[in-house]
Formats: C-alpha cells, sequence, structure tokens
C-alpha cells in the first residue's frame, strides 16, 4: 500500500492554527470580496475541519467573517444522499453526514434507508435511541449500534433526554454533524492517491444500473467456469466488501443483463489481481464487442469505451489456470459517456444525485458594476457545459459570468439580458483529464479579460459589451447551481471581489498562496521553446499537478536579460522552483551571468534548474562561434552551480531514428532533426515529451 505522506501531514503534527488562512493570503491588499479554498488542511487538527474562508465587507460589515476553520458557515450544499469518495489515507468513505434531524433536540422519527446498506447509531448524553423495521437494537452513550438494513425505514425510538444522536451510512468519517430540520451532508472532500486534499469533487446526477456491485456472488450474476466468494477486502478497507472469482477451467465469464432502452452506455469496476497471472476482458454487450482490462496487484479502475446500445449484458471474462483469481468491486454500469464516484447498489439501482453547491449573495459584497472572478480546478472530464464557477444575476441563461473548463477548452462567459456580451476562450490547447488549471477574469463594461496558468486569454481584451446591472442572487460552485451542467471534476478555490482587477494583478491570482504548494509549484522561464501548452503540461502530469501549479512565461526569440526583466516583475513566481530554459541564443556570457544573478536574487529559496537547450543549425553546431558564446555559458553553470545545470545534448541524441537528417544533426552536435519541428524548436509529438521528462527527472532527483 502506497504512503500517503499529504494525509499524514494533514492529520498529525499540528498543535495550533496558523495565523493566516490560503482563503485569507488570496485577498492581498482588497478591501471587499470572498474567498473559500477548499483544499486548505492547515487548520484540520485544531477544528476538525478541512478548507478555510474569508470574507471582506465594507459596506455590511455584519458579513465579514473569517471563516478559517472551515467553509461551512458560508457554502449552501443540498443533496439528498451521500456520496462515496476517496479520504486522506487512500480508502473510499461516504462524505461525513447525519440523516437524523434536529439531532441535538432528538425526538423519535422514521428516517429512510438503502435496503442491505450498512449504517450505525451514535447517541451521546443521557437516554437511548431504540431502533426498529431497518435495524435492531438499542444505541446509548459509548455503546453505538451498527446494522445492515432490513427494510427501507428505520424508526428510531427515543427514550429519555439524549444530548445528541447521530445516524449516518457506514463506512464514513465518524465525526459528529449537527443537524437542524433536514438532513446535513458535509461537502464532498477528496484526496488524491498520494494523500493529497485536491479540493470538493461536483458531479452530474449518475444512477448505477447493475445490481449488487460488489457482491458477484448474488444470482444477478451469471457465472460460468467461475466460483464467487465475498471474502475479499476493497477500496473502503472494510473486511469482506468485495468478491473473489476464481477460475473452475482455463476462461470463465461472469455477466449481469440488464433492461434498458437504447442509450449512450458505460461500464467499470475495480479489480486487482489475486492469485497467478489471469488476463481480463470486459464486455457491456455480452462480448460482441469487448475490452481488454490491465490488471496489477492493486485495486485499478478499468472500462469498456462507451457506446450505444439497448438491454446490455455487462460483466467480465478471465482467461488463465485452474485456481488463477481476482478481486472485483463496485461494478458500475451508467448511461453515460464519463465515469463518476462510486455508486454502491445491491437489490435495486440507486442513483447519486447531482451536487448543487451554492453561496448566497447576501453574505458577501457585490457589484453590478465590476467584478474579478476565479480559481483553481480540475479540466472536466466533459466538454459540454462543465461550468467550474458562475456568479449569477437573475439565471444561467440570462444574466451570468462564467468559467466553463473541460479537456478540449476553457471559456470565460458574460452574458447580459440573456446575449453573450464577452466569450473569452482562456486555452484552446487540449489538457488531459485531472489537470488542474488556475483561472482568473476582470469584468466591466467594454473591458473583459481572462487568464489561465498566468497567461492572457488569445482575445484580451474584449472591449465591447455590457455588464449585467440586476443584483447578484448568488455563486454557484461546480456547477450552475441546481446539480446540473456539473464540472465533473474537483475544485480547489474560489474567489469574486466586487471590482476590476489589472492584468498583474490576475497573472497573479494564477499562482497559489500556500506554503507548501509554493514551495512544490515550478515556473518555467525562457522563450519560444515554450510557446503552446504542450510542454507545460508533459511537466505539470509528470510532476503529479494535482498538488502543484506549473506555469510558464516563454518570449519567442527573448535574450537572458529580457527574460530577467520579465522576472523582475513577477513577484508572486518567487516562492516557486524556477526553471530556466536554455533559449538565451544571444547572449554573451556577461549577460548570462548578470541575468542569471538577477533572477536568483529575487528566489526565497534555493530551487531553481537550467535546463539546456538545443541549438541552431548552421549557425550553433559544433566549433562555430555562436557555439562557442554558448559553450562558455554552460561551462561556468558548471562550474559554478553544478547541481542546477540540467544538461540534454546527449538524452535528446539518444532518441535518435537513425536516419540520415538524424545522423548528420548528431554529428554536428545538434538534437536528432526527428526530436524537433525545425532543426531547433522541440517537437509537440516527441521532442517536448522527452524534454518534459528530462526536467521532470531533475526536479524529482533534488527531492522538489
Amino acid at each position: 500500500m502506497p504512503v500517503f505522506v499529504g494525509a499524514r501531514r494533514a492529520l498529525l503534527g499540528r498543535s495550533a492554527a496558523p495565523a493566516l488562512s490560503q482563503a485569507a493570503a488570496r485577498f492581498g491588499g482588497r478591501t471587499d470580496g470572498i474567498v473559500i479554498n477548499f483544499a486548505d488542511d492547515a487548520f484540520f487538527a485544531s477544528t476538525g475541519f478541512y478548507g478555510s474562508a474569508r470574507v471582506k465587507d465594507t459596506i455590511t460589515p455584519a458579513n465579514n467573517n473569517n471563516y478559517d476553520s472551515h467553509p461551512f458557515g458560508l457554502v449552501t450544499y443540498t443533496t439528498p444522499v451521500v456520496k462515496m469518495v476517496r479520504g486522506p489515507f487512500g480508502l473510499y468513505r461516504y462524505q461525513r453526514h447525519n440523516l437524523f434531524v434536529n439531532s441535538a433536540v432528538p425526538v423519535t422519527q422514521s428516517i429512510g434507508a438503502t435496503l442491505n446498506a450498512t449504517y450505525e447509531v451514535v447517541v451521546t448524553g443521557p437516554g437511548s435511541v431504540a431502533l426498529s423495521n431497518a435495524g435492531a437494537g438499542t444505541a446509548s452513550a459509548g455503546s453505538p449500534v451498527a446494522f445492515t438494513a432490513g427494510s427501507g425505514t428505520l424508526v428510531c425510538t427515543v427514550s429519555g433526554s439524549p444530548t445528541s444522536v447521530h445516524v449516518r451510512r457506514t463506512p464514513s468519517d465518524s465525526g459528529y454533524v449537527a443537524t437542524g430540520a433536514a438532513t446535513k451532508f458535509e461537502l464532498p472532500f477528496e484526496w488524491d492517491r498520494y494523500g493529497n486534499l485536491i479540493g470538493i469533487l461536483s458531479e452530474d446526477s449518475r444512477a448505477n444500473r447493475c445490481l449488487w456491485a460488489s457482491d458477484l456472488t448474488n444470482a444477478a450474476w451469471v457465472k460460468t467456469n467461475v466460483t464467487a466468494a465475498k471474502t475479499a477486502t476493497g477500496i473502503t478497507g472494510v473486511a469482506n466488501s468485495a468478491t473473489t472469482l476464481t477460475l473452475t477451467a482455463s476462461s470463465g465469464k461472469v455477466l449481469q443483463s440488464i433492461t434498458r432502452v437504447s442509450a449512450q452506455r458505460l461500464s467499470y469496476c475495480r479489480i486487482r489481481r489475486r492469485t497467478g497471472t489471469p488476463t481480463v476482458e470486459m464486455t457491456q454487450d455480452d462480448y460482441s464487442t469487448y475490452s481488454a482490462v490491465a490488471i496489477t496487484d492493486e485495486w485499478t479502475e478499468v472500462g469498456v469505451v462507451p457506446a450505444t446500445l439497448a438491454n446490455p449484458v455487462a460483466g467480465l471474462r478471465i482467461t488463465g489456470n485452474i485456481g488463477d483469481q481476482v478481486d472485483v468491486e463496485l461494478f458500475q454500469h451508467v448511461e453515460a459517456a464519463i465515469r463518476s464516484s462510486p455508486i454502491e447498489t445491491f437489490a435495486a439501482a440507486f442513483t447519486r444525485t447531482g451536487d448543487n453547491i451554492s453561496v448566497a449573495a447576501t453574505q458577501f459584497p457585490t457589484s453590478q458594476s465590476a467584478l474579478t472572478l476565479g480559481g483553481h480546478f480540475e479540466t472536466s472530464k466533459t466538454s459540454n457545459n462543465a461550468v467550474a464557477l458562475e456568479v449569477l444575476s437573475t439565471s444561467h441563461s440570462t444574466n451570468s459570468a462564467a468559467f466553463t473548463v473541460s479537456t478540449a477548452n476553457t471559456s470565460f462567459n458574460v452574458l447580459d439580458a440573456s446575449a453573450t456580451q464577452a466569450l473569452l476562450v482562456v486555452q484552446d490547447n487540449a489538457y488531459l483529464t485531472g489537470d488542474f488549471l488556475r483561472i482568473s477574469a476582470s469584468a466591466a463594461p467594454n473591458d473583459f479579460r481572462s487568464y489561465r496558468d498566468g497567461l492572457a486569454s488569445p482575445g484580451n481584451p474584449d472591449t465591447s459589451g455590457t455588464l449585467f446591472t440586476a443584483p447578484i442572487s448568488k455563486l454557484a460552485v461546480g456547477g450552475i447551481g441546481n446539480g446540473t451542467s456539473t464540472l465533473e471534476g474537483h475544485i480547489k478555490e474560489i474567489y469574486y471581489f466586487p471590482s476590476t482587477s489589472t492584468n498583474d494583478e490576475l497573472a497573479a491570482l494564477n499562482t497559489p498562496v500556500g506554503a507548501l504548494e509554493k514551495s512544490q509549484s515550478a515556473h518555467l522561464l525562457g522563450d519560444s521553446f515554450l510557446n503552446g501548452t504542450v510542454l507545460q503540461l508533459y511537466v505539470a502530469n509528470g510532476l503529479n499537478n494535482k498538488a502543484r501549479s506549473i506555469s510558464k512565461d516563454g518570449v519567442g526569440g527573448s535574450s537572458l536579460l529580457a527574460q530577467a526583466a520579465r522576472f523582475d516583475l513577477t513577484p508572486w513566481y518567487y516562492d516557486q522552483t524556477l526553471i530556466i530554459m536554455d533559449g538565451g541564443l544571444s547572449d554573451t556570457l556577461a549577460e548570462a551571468q548578470a541575468a542569471i544573478a538577477s533572477e536568483l536574487a529575487h528566489l526565497t529559496h534555493n530551487r531553481w534548474l537550467y535546463i539546456e537547450g538545443g541549438y541552431s543549425p548552421g549557425t550553433q553546431e559544433t566549433g562555430m562561434p555562436a557555439r562557442l558564446v554558448q559553450d562558455s555559458i554552460h561551462e561556468w553553470l558548471i562550474a559554478n552551480y553544478p547541481t542546477h545545470y540540467v544538461p540534454t545534448l546527449g538524452i535528446m541524441q539518444s532518441y535518435s531514428d537513425g536516419s540520415g537528417g538524424d545522423i548528420a544533426a548528431v554529428a554536428a552536435g545538434l538534437w536528432p532533426t526527428s526530436q524537433t519541428s525545425d532543426g531547433l524548436h522541440p517537437s509537440d509529438a516527441s521532442g517536448k515529451p522527452h524534454l518534459a521528462q528530462i526536467i521532470v527527472d531533475a526536479v524529482n532527483a533534488r527531492g522538489w
């Protein structure tokens, strides 16, 4: 099992809250606005809650508040069912919740339950709660009752005067959740597999049509040459929660027939190898088509390609030796094109409702003449209507300003009276699902601007348009405020300020404020080698950018001195690892020395690298005057900063394809032409991925 360093950092070793939360730090010198950081774990040890939030309001001082302990005092989260998310130690749990209403003034009540699901009732103070119908037993202080629901209604009969009653579906975090007149679900915080808190997960509604998702011993699963035993420990860490399948012949299968009309469909599950070396294939059309799936000794999520069909037959085919085994759980069959968080089922299909997360405008200062909006979001799994953050006046389609985020493009949209006033494509280069990006925008009449990861949108500024003048009603977080058009991804941070921002301020908003993330993040500084986003994205993915931010500043043809001058004006990058791309092809040795000295003087640390770049054919081949100047710069760096200089030439030449062009380029002391787009610049297809890997390896080797 992996070691969850981030979770250990979050849960241990903090005896007191730091003076300034990440939400408070985001304000800088601003006097009005709202910031919520859902990935701030700094206060957990002292408060038991994740996240931080801050409101500053000079017009309505009553709104001024410092929610450093957690953002729940601001956020409205409406969902009638609990959601399963990954916890800080890698195990999946239902988010914290309480199904018992008026939990601090307990009275007898009936609670809806899911047949065959597991629950726990916890009581504090004098008195007790007797369970009937779905459960049995009597819960009292120090004696909770755990049970498997035998019906769809749990009756809780209160005796005496309990101080609190907590009814929760298990497995889930055990912390008490106070309720009023309605059940309470805390925000769906989730951690990555490294133990880093990556924010809250906002998803559309989804129904798992597959019955007995983790219990393949049930007759709903038709087994051929396979035996099933529910004896495996699954991703929740609960014993006997997953199924072990054992081959009784060289090939076997397990299938479930589902009666449904034609629709787009997707099947996926968690699986791991238990014994032997079996191969596994997955189908959802009774093996008219199928997908081979890769299995390891660790739990892995695998699936088929989405397809449109009716009456699916979903399941697995296992091939190997008699006695070979695999463990399977949480088999999902959904009428959608993308996967979602796990949905547990038993004798009936189960629908997880969409996440509806918002902040009412009565709780923060607003303006109808200017705004700054932004945050830190995961690129969505879908390209249609994936809203990361929206400020609404009257409605989503009438008066609003919103970010839509997907792997296809990211846009900042402003609507006034149903008409599009601004549509700025923040970036149109494909991100990968799971990438995180920082986006910010400023809006005022005839002045609309947006930035992504420190770079201005291609259309900046849009100087024509109006801003809605109707009063703002709410901030919709990770959707449009009704559980639809959701991000289908994680949200780390959001902010809204009732004023415009300068370009420098928008760029600065694209950088982290937490000390840990600053130290883990990196800034690429260079020239045309940084054109586009391919190199940046490969570096980000290689460095696990769920926990980091990777920004870039590349201007074609710029010298090292020019790059240093730009760096002088961006103090928000001084806490991050600096990666200097060797693009200074026109610098003298003295100019290079001055430029690097200037950049290093700004850094608050010693985390920086100088990456050897490519050389120009015809002017910088081995022995040519311009090459000798470059060689002198590199020799000076190696002599004075040996642990910061990263050579690339030998590694890039090792990727030669053996063609005549590559052989000639290598002989001339250049990168192979197969790794470039024009003899000098790394190509998107191979050169940039290989160069990015060199950078990633250098960062990791130094433990940054």
